[in-house]
């Protein structure tokens, strides 16, 4: 294990080489591990492989293989889970072969939603016997967690405790293997395998851009690369450097992209890419086969409307363009009420309403098609179309072919095609003349299907909407059909976009480059330029990136850049009580994060001289933070809350507390705490006369020995509830931050009831007594607390933001029980001492300015502290040398408290409006 002071040590000895990381191979011994086999996992009968298990309060959980969201091979499990507790809902792999008494390793990959845990434990798989049981945190980015123990069966299983959060995880890339953990057993996300992976078009995409650039994840340690493409499958997956079969576009590309020239619309290709190692071999790996579809032409018009002159019952205009007869192969059904049919009067005529007007390609025609239709000839044949753009002006369509007779069979395809030559129109209508019967006076259709050319702008990018969007973007968009230059109007000002007042920018490519400003709203719109005709677009909008980043502390590792070389903390310098990163690697925070897949740990302890606790980071060279319209820095800080003070008053042995709280248990507690001080040996007694008013049963109070006011530390308690555990229990939690025990009473009881707490050595006792002088053990637990503890009187109403009042006589301390009384709420794991936080920018010229925070080292959440540029007087922001993060207040050189503090993402920029 990496430890920071050894670290510190060896580079200032200069012993420090740099580590490689360790490649092993292993047997795995689980089974299916990265989810490539299908398999039935949710209440799998078979209980092989993978499998589901939940209790009442998770059978509402769910899994899933989940092909977007994976690292190795091509998907993972996503895990959706319900319940409150951990158990309600697991899951598991089953039967793994072990030997007892031995050690092994199981390790995998996972991720969440947003931060949770996720606690493992190995199985015996017959349920005799468990063991190894791990608490993991998952964070939003994908990481390796492991634990190793021996095994205590020969046939083993891996249980996942999912519930107890509802946020979503992910979980890939499993291994059981015997032994220690062994670093360097890598996914393919992260190993590659030499393999190209992840296409971009996906595998199978559609309406692909004629002109898209094919790119993919390259393979490590590849030199280049062979890239086939052509529309036969086989052609491209047989074909090889010796045998190219007219489908190797390109040999020994250096680059993982390729932009094919000439893709025809509506076809579909077929593309590999053969990785080729950087091996004294130059062996060629050779890829899948993926495959896309090139966009359409024309598109089918949606949101179409019919009305007609007639119709019979079931039979009407609507469905020609509700695809009610049509199957996935677009074959026709001969059912009669999949179409329309008039009822025999003249004129014979259907109308078609598009939500807009379209510059119009072709329509396709299903004609009448029953059954009888070879024998009767409902169907339409001569027919006159004409066209409108407002439903008032109408122009006829010249060149209508006759409309081909339908075959009455349920494999029928449409067989007429109309063109429409490009004419704009929002309204059609076909005046039927003749059908193919002649005798029948009926007539109808049963589909037609409008396809339009699209000659507008179209999905922009950054999408309409979009925040976030750097400086730096290149605008882009789908471009019309016609469109021989773009006209690019864009600017701030949404009325001058839309009226064209902005002043445009010409291009010919359908990409644009704009100058922006910091968290500034933009608009934008395309005009596309054809020959003839320019098709003004629709006004899109998006919002610019808020800050740039100054340090967003991803770069920072445990080997050769570590967090604490680059912002140097008083445990280097002695100069402060600060101290960067955690004292073993991984040194940067992995789980408390603001975005990306670490924080800076900053912990402060201002206790001594000089008071104040700084981080500072030198630039190599002076920084820019203006241009851009920057007017803020921004730093995003976490800490934990400040301990919430209540008053609390002993008068003659007697107190009242009042507490909420969801309950003093599991591996955090929420309660009400009175109490002194304990050094060494020590009890506390009290009677409780009343539990409050309240029906929850396991509301508590009574007497507790706490090694500090944190949630999650250490303790033991005896208290009296409202009924639950017979109305007694001794309680404890024996490991920081640990789960909890307890031991309840045999016999019910009821206040007024005696308890006791009582600490020799490491041993903590719980006794109760009915009369204050014949006392009965109800627990005890070995608990390693450090001098000095605290012990008092404790109330948690077992209900969050419900208050349950303990009314407590008799109170009496033994041993060493020193100071006065103190209340606290207590509601958090951790509690930061207040204290200022402050930063100092310092330039080239070493002059400096401050600006400090009186909440941020508090901040139960991820906060953004925004400092104007302003109040930065006398110093060049446009050559920053130095920054520093300090906690502390310098001015008052008084002694403060100590805490823990997350930095993330720090910037320069500007809020948006």
């Amino acid at each position: 294990m990496c430890n920071k002071s050894v670290w510190l040590a060896l580079t200032t000895m200069g012993l420090l080489v740099a580590s490689s990381a360790l490649r092993a191979q292993v047997v795995n011994l689980a089974q299916n591990p990265s989810f490539e086999e299908d398999e039935v996992i949710l209440d799998d009968p078979t209980w092989t492989r993978w499998a589901t298990w939940g209790a009442e309060g998770g059978l509402s959980s769910t899994v899933a293989f989940d092909n977007e969201e994976f690292i190795d091979g091509a998907r993972s499990l996503r895990i959706m889970p319900k319940g409150t507790t951990d158990w309600h809902f697991i899951v598991l792999n089953l039967p793994i072969p072990t030997e007892a008494g031995k050690r092994y390793t199981a390790s995998f990959w996972a991720k969440a939603k947003e931060p949770r845990s996720l606690a493992a434990k190995f199985k015996a798989t017959d349920n005799t016997v468990d063991w190894g049981q791990t608490a993991f945190q998952l964070t939003t980015e994908w990481a390796e967690y492991a634990m190793t123990s021996a095994a205590q069966s020969a046939s083993t299983k891996v249980e996942f405790f999912c519930s107890g959060s509802e946020v979503v995880l992910w979980l890939d890339f499993f291994y059981v293997y015997a032994g220690d953990y062994v670093a360097g057993i890598e996914p393919s996300e992260i190993a590659g395998f030499g393999k190209a992976r992840r296409p971009a078009p996906t595998d199978g995409a559609a309406d692909v851009p004629r002109d898209v650039v094919l790119s993919w994840t390259p393979g490590k340690e590849t030199q280049g690369r062979n890239v086939y493409l052509g529309t036969d499958m086989a052609t491209v997956k047989n074909a090889d450097a010796a045998s190219p079969s007219g489908v190797l576009v390109v040999a020994g590309l250096a680059e993982a992209t390729y932009a094919p020239a000439d893709l025809q619309y509506g076809r579909t290709y077929y593309w590999r890419v053969d990785e080729i190692s950087a091996g004294p071999d130059s062996a060629v790996l050779k890829g899948d086969v993926w495959q896309f579809t090139v966009e359409p032409y024309a598109y089918p018009v949606a949101d179409v409307k019919a009305t007609a002159s007639s119709a019979q019952p079931n039979m009407g205009p609507q469905n020609t363009v509700n695809a009610s007869g049509l199957n996935a192969d677009d074959q026709h059904s001969t059912e009669s009420t999949h179409m329309w049919m008039t009822d025999g009067s003249k004129p014979a005529w259907i109308q078609f309403e598009f939500g807009q007007a379209h510059k119009l390609h072709e329509m396709w025609v299903w004609n009448s098609n029953q059954l009888i239709e070879e024998f009767i000839g409902f169907g339409a044949k001569t027919v006159v179309i004409e066209y409108s753009v407002d439903g008032a002006a109408w122009a006829t369509l010249e060149g209508v072919p006759e409309f081909a007779k339908a075959t009455g069979t349920p494999t029928y395809t449409a067989n007429t095609r109309v063109s429409f030559n490009g004419v704009t129109a929002r309204f059609v209508k076909l005046t039927i003349n003749a059908n193919w019967g002649g005798a029948a006076k009926q007539t109808g259709l049963a589909e037609v299907r409008f396809f339009y050319l699209p000659v507008q702008a179209r999905e922009p990018v950054p999408a309409d909407g979009a925040a976030g969007v750097a400086l730096d973007t290149e605008l882009n968009w789908r471009p019309g059909r016609e469109a021989a230059s773009h006209k690019v109007f864009f600017g701030s000002d949404e009325d001058a976009v839309a009226a064209g007042a902005a002043a445009p920018g010409i291009v010919t490519e359908h990409r644009y480059t704009p100058a922006m400003n910091f968290g500034t709203r933009y608009f934008w719109r395309v005009d596309e330029v054809g020959e003839a005709i320019t098709y003004p677009g629709n006004v899109w909008s998006f919002t610019s990136q808020e800050f740039a980043t100054i340090d967003d502390f991803e770069a920072y590792n445990d080997d050769d850049n570590r967090i604490y070389d680059v912002w140097i903390d008083g445990m280097a310098t002695g100069a402060s009580g600060s101290t960067v990163g955690y004292m073993d690697a991984p040194f940067a925070e992995k789980t408390i994060i603001h975005s990306g897949k670490q924080s800076m740990p900053l912990a402060y302890d201002n206790r001594n001289a000089p008071f104040v606790s700084e981080a500072e980071r030198e630039f190599a060279t002076p920084q820019d933070w203006t241009g851009s319209g920057a007017t803020e820095l921004c730093v995003w800080t976490r800490g934990y809350p400040a301990l919430a003070r209540v008053a609390v008053t002993e008068a003659g042995g007697k107190m009242t507390l009042t507490g909420a709280g969801a309950d003093i248990w599991n591996n955090s507690d929420e309660f009400t705490y009175a109490y002194k001080t304990l050094t060494g040996d020590g009890s506390l007694i009290a009677r409780v006369t009343s539990n409050g008013a309240g029906s929850d049963t396991w509301a508590k109070g009574g007497v507790m020995i706490r090694e500090t006011v944190n949630g999650g530390s250490m303790h033991a308690m005896m208290v009296i509830t409202g009924g639950g555990g017979n109305g007694a229990s001794f309680q404890y939690r024996s490991a920081t931050n640990g789960t909890s025990g307890n031991s309840d009473i045999a016999t019910v009881v009821a206040p007024p009831y005696w308890v006791k707490i009582e600490r020799v050595g490491g041993v903590f006792s719980g006794y109760v007594s009915a009369d204050g002088k014949a006392w009965n053990v109800v627990g005890q637990q070995l608990i390693p607390v450090t001098d000095p503890v605290l012990i008092g009187l404790c109330v948690t109403s077992h209900v969050a933001g419900v208050d349950r009042t303990f009314q407590f006589e008799n109170i009496s301390a033994a041993g060493g029980v020193s100071g006065n009384w103190q209340g606290a709420v207590v509601n958090s794991p951790v509690y930061n001492d207040p204290a200022d936080m402050y930063l100092v920018v310092t330039d080239s010229a070493g002059k400096s300015a401050t600006a400090a925070s009186a909440t941020a080292a508090t901040a139960a959440d991820w906060t953004a502290w925004k400092i104007p540029m302003s109040s930065l007087t006398g110093v060049n922001l446009a050559r920053v040398k130095k920054l520093t993060i300090g906690i502390g207040n310098k001015a008052t050189q008084t002694a403060g408290g100590s805490g823990i503090v997350f930095i993330d993402d720090l910037g320069y920029g500007r809020t948006a409006p």
